[in-house]
Parts: C-alpha cells; sequence; structure tokens
C-alpha cells in the first residue's frame, strides 16, 4: 500500500479486475475493519477518473441492504481511490458455473431465483433513486456466507435529470467506444440507444436465461460473432425447448410460467417489459 500511496489502507490480496480496475481486499488501519479498495490499472486515464468519482457519488444516494455502500474517496495529485464494503463470498458466476457442471437441484434452483429477486428489489431501489446501472451481468453481483446477494460496481451508471426521470440518459457509446459488456446488454444499448431501467431488466433476464438453462447461450454463435452481435441488437434471444429438470420439479406449468417470464423481461420492446424491477421481483417469487 506504500507503493500505491493509500494511507490508512494495508492492501491484502487482490478479489476482483475488470477492464480499467482492480479491486483489492484492505484493512483498514484505524480499526482493522476489512474493505474493498478499487484502483484503477490507468490512474491518467481521466474520463476514468472521472468515472470512479461518479460512481462515489452513485453509491452515497443509494441505501439498500443488497447494495454495496460506500466508505470513502481517495483521491491525491497523482491517483483517486474507491473505499467499498467489502462482501466476503464469490460472485454469481461462479454459482452459475457450478448449475452447469452438475445437475441443479430444486433447492438451489430456488435458492438462485431468490436470490435474483432480491437484486431485482435492490435495482428497483437504485432506479426510484434515479439511477440506472447499465452493466448488470453475473460478475457484478456476489454472493456473500449466507447467500445474501449484493449489488456490485456502479462505475458506468447514469443519474436521470429529475425533470425527464429515465428519459434523459446517456447512450451506450462513449467516444466511439461501447459502453457496457456487449452480451449482458439490452437491444437498444448495442444500438446506441438511451439506457433506460428497461435495459437493467433485461440483463436480469439473461440472468434468469442463465438459472433456467444452466449456462445456455441466448444467441447462436453458428453464424459468427457478427451474427450473433446482430441478434443481441434485435433482441432475438434462443429459449431452448426445454429448461433444466430441476424447473419442473417446481410444480405444475412452472415450465410455462419460467418461459413467460423470461419472453416478458426479454421483449426486443423496451416498453413491453416489467415496468419496474419490482414487478420482476414479484413474478420471481410467485
Amino acid at each position: 500500500n506504500r507503493r500505491l500511496g493509500i494511507d490508512g489502507y494495508e492492501l491484502l490480496r487482490e478479489i476482483a479486475r475488470g477492464g480499467q480496475a482492480v479491486v483489492y481486499l484492505a484493512k483498514r488501519l484505524a480499526d482493522g475493519k476489512a474493505v474493498a479498495v478499487k484502483i484503477l490499472t490507468d490512474q491518467g486515464d481521466r474520463r476514468a477518473i472521472k468515472r470512479l468519482q461518479s460512481e462515489a457519488a452513485v453509491l452515497r444516494r443509494l441505501d439498500h441492504p443488497n447494495i454495496v455502500a460506500c466508505h470513502e474517496v481517495i483521491a491525491t495529485d497523482h491517483a483517486c481511490y474507491l473505499v467499498m464494503d467489502y462482501v466476503p463470498g464469490v460472485p454469481l458466476t461462479v454459482l452459475l458455473d457450478e448449475m452447469s457442471i452438475r445437475r441443479a437441484s430444486l433447492t438451489s434452483l430456488r435458492n438462485m431465483l431468490d436470490m435474483l429477486a432480491k437484486v431485482c428489489r435492490a435495482l428497483h431501489a437504485a432506479h426510484e433513486a434515479g439511477v440506472t446501472h447499465r452493466d448488470i451481468k453475473p460478475p457484478n453481483i456476489r454472493i456473500d456466507e449466507q447467500g445474501t446477494p449484493f449489488l456490485l460496481d456502479f462505475g458506468l451508471a447514469t443519474v436521470a435529470d429529475e425533470s425527464t426521470q429515465f428519459n434523459s440518459m446517456h447512450t451506450a457509446v462513449d467516444h466511439g467506444h461501447f459502453v457496457g459488456t456487449l452480451f449482458w446488454s439490452s437491444p437498444e444499448q448495442i444500438s446506441g440507444g438511451e439506457a433506460t431501467r428497461a435495459s437493467d431488466i433485461w440483463s436480469l433476464g439473461l440472468i434468469l436465461h442463465q438459472m433456467l438453462t444452466a449456462n445456455a447461450a441466448p444467441y447462436s454463435f453458428d453464424r459468427g460473432i457478427a451474427s450473433a452481435i446482430r441478434d443481441a441488437s434485435r433482441g432475438q434471444v434462443r429459449i431452448p425447448e426445454s429448461f433444466i429438470p430441476a424447473v419442473a420439479e417446481l410444480g405444475d406449468g412452472a415450465d410455462l410460467y419460467a418461459r413467460s417470464l423470461l419472453a416478458y423481461m426479454l421483449s426486443p420492446r423496451p416498453s413491453d417489459r416489467p415496468q419496474t424491477a419490482l414487478i420482476a421481483a414479484e413474478r420471481l417469487d410467485s
């Protein structure tokens, strides 16, 4: 930590790495508390620094038990760091991978759906505060040791103009580069349109797709990546003829209900999706 110049913290180990930042587990020296410290890989990238400062501002306006909390931003002449709650556990990606390796039990599927419903409620709270996440995907959902999910990484989030509420979001293209994670983004984002709360709900629908299919690809890559991108930009998701066996074990009509919910959350037209993430949560609870 001396080399990086983070006064008051001891960096312990790397816990996550993305395209623009690395997250470390750290100890706050004042009280020994475990925290997460997000450090930009390129401290000379002024846009990245601005996004990190914006992420801190977004987190400070959110107060929900399933959204990671921000402690402070440390800014020096040469660097900028974000200190957040540390969530011991694993990213949702790990649990989804386990489902694809071995047959998912009814209990594990129910637990996964319960986690997703909690994430929907956390996202609803963010939306109500005027925040759109824009990068919902399994690596940005961390599951703690008790099975509680936490929504992370608001680095690409936008805050709606209060006078237009969700109708004045930035597009998914920044200085000619796509912002977000391509195949987790909604059709309107991939097409360069505005990101709204309906865009976040689409991404939640893709996570549900993974849960119900044991990680089956939502788009066909048989004809190459360009064809898959075209399908993604049109919202042409592949829904398999059958889900994992545990879906049928949920009860009579569960397969049809799951198929209907997927079609609802993954409607190509944003206006045809659930109008709030809370509606999606309630449908998951049904």
